[in-house]
C-alpha cells in the first residue's frame, strides 16, 4: 500500500510543478514578449560588433530611412573592398522562411 501512496504523491508533485511552470509562462503578456523581441531585433540590427571587424552593422547598408537599402550601385564590404552588387532591400524578409 505504501508504494502506491508514494507513487501517487510523486505524480501529484510533478503535476503541481508543471502547473507552476505553466502559470509562470502565462504571466508574461504576449505584447511584452513582442516588445522584447522587437527591441532585441533593433539592437542586433544596429550592433556593429557582430560584423567580422566590428565596424559595420546591418543598418550600415540596409538603412531604415532609405527603405532598408543604401541607394548606391555597390557598397564596400567590411574590409573596404568594392562590392560586386547593390544592397538588396530587407522589406520582404518577414515573408521568408526562418534561417536554421
Amino acid at each position: 500500500m505504501r508504494p502506491l501512496l508514494a507513487l501517487a504523491l510523486a505524480f501529484a508533485a510533478l503535476g503541481i510543478t508543471a502547473a507552476t511552470r505553466d502559470a509562470q509562462r502565462r504571466a508574461i503578456a504576449p505584447e511584452q514578449v513582442a516588445a522584447a523581441r522587437i527591441e532585441l531585433g533593433r539592437r542586433l540590427f544596429h550592433d556593429a560588433d557582430l560584423s567580422i571587424n566590428g565596424t559595420l552593422s546591418c543598418a550600415s547598408c540596409h538603412g531604415p530611412a532609405q527603405g532598408f537599402v543604401d541607394n548606391v550601385r555597390t557598397h564596400p564590404g567590411a574590409h573596404g573592398e568594392p562590392g560586386l552588387r547593390n544592397v538588396p532591400s530587407l522589406l520582404n524578409v518577414a515573408a521568408l522562411a526562418p534561417l536554421t
